[in-house]
């Protein structure tokens, strides 16, 4: 009962729409997050969208499975959070020893660290990590997926070239997924390749038929 009541209480008070409200002081009242950002469940999704907003609750620890974030707003966690709060700069000085640590046979840690970055928008990190699944693991589809992802989310030419790379190698070793072919024909529009947009699109639209945005995107294409 317990969970549920901070999953809601949370989620309002991080929507601005419960102020002083029992819930809103509940959550206030909590002084820190233990978080398994494994969760895939959509309440979870939408905490992690959620939270990385959230200026009052700063990230003091993370790896592939755990996030921790502590109350700004609690007077006795100001030292810990001056000492261990962590910003994408900071996080990627700490990524080669915690990659170290890794399996290089295995690639559960690199992708659970690297989704988890990707989730918080921290691209660059993300990409750090696929990366370096993709020098420990060559064919693995999973790494170049994870790489092409967070190439797309960088906006310039360099990272859109990237992401087109990592995508298309990794529908090459069989990843051929509806989203891949989403993300590979934005990545050749912000290209200026537009037949080979409308290509990828008409591919992802075959596998799903009925998503109005790729419909959009598409008829723009064909009309320009």
């Amino acid at each position: 009962m317990i969970i549920h009541i901070i999953k809601i209480a949370f989620t309002a008070y991080s929507l601005n729409i419960c102020y002083e409200s029992f819930l809103c002081l509940f959550i206030k009242a909590i002084n820190y997050i233990f978080f398994s950002h494994t969760d895939i469940t959509p309440w979870a999704s939408t905490f992690i969208n959620d939270i990385k907003k959230n200026k009052e609750w700063p990230i003091v620890f993370l790896n592939d499975s755990i996030i921790v974030l502590l109350n700004r707003n609690r007077p006795e966690n100001k030292a810990v959070i001056s000492q261990y709060e962590l910003t994408p700069e900071k996080f990627k000085e700490n990524l080669p020893q915690i990659l170290s640590k890794f399996d290089k046979n295995q690639d559960t840690h690199f992708r659970t660290l690297g989704n988890i970055l990707y989730r918080l928008g921290w691209y660059q990190n993300s990409i750090f990590v696929y990366e370096a699944l993709i020098e420990a693991q060559k064919d693995n589809a999973y790494g170049y997926q994870g790489a092409g992802y967070a190439y797309s989310a960088v906006n310039n030419i360099e990272s859109q070239t990237k992401a087109v790379q990592r995508i298309e190698k990794a529908i090459e070793l069989g990843l051929e997924n509806g989203p891949n072919f989403f993300i590979l024909g934005v990545a050749y529009a912000n290209l200026g390749d537009f037949e080979k947009a409308k290509l990828a699109l008409r591919k992802y639209l075959e596998l799903e038929p009925n998503n109005s945005q790729a419909l959009q995107i598409l008829w723009y294409l064909e009309n320009q």
